[in-house]
């Protein structure tokens, strides 16, 4: 049922009414438990949530009531489909709202705003006790939420299917969680909500779910104006088609209508359903006064009813230069006029332009708080705030509730062919608020698959230390410094939780999330080195950046070699390669402290064919070339150890330069050819 019904803020006539009444609603539970039961609405307890549970008209009509009802009150009833003791609870803060959905019950949309009628009140916003009570099958059980309000929402079930809106802040609850009565099958009734993701613009649709909810109301008798409107926004001319909602228990009916549609005292036009073009920037009041010749007029002002030249402000934003250059967009809608940027969130406007470009300095410091403030002609202020993580990011889950034993496993693809610094990453964890967490972060090539039990497979490529978040639903953070380089190409990831588990989510199969520049397939959890445990996803997310938005230098294992008498040769990055500055790496396990250091531009081929190259045929057994021979040079050092270095010359041609390393170790008894071959690594030319 389709409706944009619009309703008085301020009456001149009240219409005579009828003793208050009780309702129940989903038809057919005022004296039977319903057959479900949720802890939505007021079970949540200190997590957020925001739910439109939506009423048919029809569980209105099948109990008599056909014409416009005002409701002055509302309770929901304790479940009591089970043996039930509540000991009571307060919410610091809620808010419920009534409308007339502009949607048919079975036809939600996700988006909460699209099930908003225009006719939207308040009737809470505070406190809400809920009450101690006991209940047992087969109820119903007593009443948990008890509330009224004035003035009464104005209701007609012939306009719209009936929204009732709850809204809990995530923080603020003293008591323990409830479940109240809910009905199902038959209910004519749905609902829509966000709870972990609570403050997303949509929500998750369930049809045939209606909370048990009794209606304080009184009949409308007499002479009530109302009215509906196909738009109550846009931008101008707007023109505006009213309908007459108006009711009358007289015989002749209505009989004549005033419309005064700036509410400004003159009337504008005494049709039944008139068009009013609106020309001029701004809020107007419209005002309806309808006479039955047996009543006093009625009069109803709906205050601030049409809004022209509004704008919704918003913006998206995107790295696209060295030292953290990000470049601004707006998305206002429709479009602004005038614009202030607070782009580092000192309460100071940094820029009037449309769409600027702001310099960080790193693209991975702390969050920064960018705020917009847009005109639309003669509109505004409108306000917006986000806080911008400037590095490109990959979020897999948040909402997990499993705790996973050690760490997580996954398949990682890195597709950017210059391959990715992750400096970032937040991680779900039991740790509590305040106490330390650390992760670890490994690799092996070419996937996890098989790789989960054994160890020596995997290389760790660094770690970071952060301390658990305040918030039940909130991602504790580390920042590596320097950040990891992921080069490009396929890979087991394990990230190991020390000092505390992670929390994941239990999953029916393997789940991929991605972004243009590298993929994540989830899966595992386990201890490294230990068996696995398949379908369990890591909820956590990777900031990231790239060589051509931040010039970060990288150095990275993507192979392993083969064991010598020391094991295998090893190498490590020094001093990271820089424009201008040096670069070094030791390898170590050299058992005659000497190596030959093969260098390449590339992973592919080599003048021996394609790479990997397998070493058997050279007597050389479980060892592979991976890098290309474009280069080679002998290091003679000391205690097992060698150290090789290169200057980068200070040409910015050479900024993201990609070179490939990888040793061959004389290791006399090892194999036939007495060498082994080092792990192998690759760097990147940052600045």
């Amino acid at each position: 049922m389709r409706t944009m019904l619009r309703l008085s803020a301020a009456v001149t006539a009240l219409p005579a009414v009828l003793a208050a009444q009780l309702l129940t609603i989903p038809n057919g539970t005022a004296a039977t438990e319903g057959n479900s039961s949720n802890a939505f609405p007021w079970g949540r307890g200190n997590g957020g949530l925001l739910i439109q549970c939506v009423y048919d008209g029809a569980n209105f009509t099948a109990q008599g009531i056909t014409g416009p009802i005002l409701i002055t009150g509302l309770r929901w009833r304790l479940d009591a489909s089970a043996p039930r003791t509540f000991a009571g609870g307060n919410y610091a803060q809620a808010t419920v709202r009534l409308s007339t959905c502009p949607l048919d019950y079975a036809a939600l949309d996700s988006t909460f705003s699209s099930n908003r009628g225009s006719d939207l009140q308040t009737v809470r916003s505070g406190p809400i006790t809920l009450l101690a009570g006991t209940s047992a099958p087969p109820g119903p059980g007593p009443n948990l939420v008890s509330f009224q309000w004035a003035p009464p929402f104005y209701y007609r079930p012939a306009s719209g299917d009936l929204l009732i809106e709850v809204e809990l802040p995530p923080t603020g609850y003293t008591g323990l969680g409830t479940h109240v009565d809910v009905q199902t099958t038959g209910s004519r009734s749905s609902r829509v909500y966000a709870s972990t993701n609570y403050g997303a613009p949509a929500g998750t649709v369930e049809v045939d779910h209606g909370p048990v909810v009794q209606l304080g109301y009184t009949m409308v008798t007499g002479l009530a104006a109302s009215f509906l409107a196909d738009r109550t926004s846009g931008t101008t001319p707007l023109a505006v088609q009213f309908t007459d909602q108006s009711h009358s228990t007289a015989p002749g009916g209505i009989t004549s209508w005033a419309w005064d549609f700036d509410n400004d005292g003159v009337i504008d036009s005494t049709l039944q359903h008139p068009q009013h073009v609106y020309t001029q920037c701004g809020v107007h009041s419209v005002a309806l006064t309808v006479a039955d010749g047996s009543n006093p007029p009625a009069t109803f002002v709906r205050s601030d009813f049409v809004a022209t030249d509004a704008t919704v402000p918003g913006f998206t934003w995107a790295l696209v230069g060295l030292g953290g250059t990000v470049q601004f967009t707006d998305t206002s809608a429709p479009p602004a006029t005038a614009w202030a940027w607070d782009l580092d969130g000192d309460q100071v406007v940094d820029s009037t332009l449309q769409n600027p470009q702001w310099s960080y300095g790193s693209a991975c410091g702390s969050p920064h708080q960018v705020t917009l403030t847009v005109h639309r002609l003669c509109r505004g202020p409108f306000t917006t705030a986000q806080s911008v993580f400037v590095a490109a990011r990959l979020e897999t889950l948040r909402t997990g509730t499993t705790v996973l034993g050690g760490g997580c496993y996954a398949d990682l693809v890195v597709a950017n062919p210059q391959g990715v610094s992750v400096c970032r990453l937040e991680a779900k964890t039991t740790a509590a608020s305040g106490a330390p967490v650390t992760f670890d972060v490994f690799l092996t090539p070419g996937g996890g698959a098989g790789a989960t039990g054994n160890a020596a497979r995997w290389r760790l490529l660094g770690s970071a230390s952060g301390v658990g978040a305040a918030g039940a639903e909130e991602l504790d953070v580390a920042t590596f410094a320097p950040p990891l380089y992921l080069p490009a190409g396929s890979y087991g990831l394990h990230v190991r939780t020390v000092g505390a588990s992670p929390v994941g989510s239990a999953l029916t199969g393997p789940q991929a999330f991605a972004t243009a520049d590298l993929s994540l397939q989830l899966g595992a959890a386990g201890v490294l080195g230990a068996a696995a445990t398949g379908n369990r996803a890591w909820n956590g997310v990777l900031h990231y950046t790239t060589s051509a938005t931040n010039g970060d230098p990288g150095f990275a294992f993507f192979g392993p070699g083969c064991a010598g008498t020391l094991g295998i040769p090893t190498l490590t990055a020094g001093g990271l390669p820089r424009l201008g500055l040096a670069a070094s790496v030791s390898i170590d396990r050299l058992p005659l402290s000497g190596a030959f250091v093969l260098m390449g531009f590339g992973n592919q081929s080599s003048t021996l064919g394609p790479l990997p190259l397998d070493l058997t045929p050279y007597q050389m057994p479980g060892c592979a070339l991976r890098v290309a021979n474009d280069g080679a040079v002998f290091l003679l050092g000391a205690n097992n150890t060698a150290t090789w270095s290169l200057t980068i010359p200070g040409q910015v041609a050479l900024l993201g330069l990609r070179y490939y390393l990888q040793a061959l170790a004389p290791s006399p008894g090892s194999n036939g050819r007495g060498a082994v071959v080092s792990d192998a690594a690759v760097s990147i030319v940052g600045v």
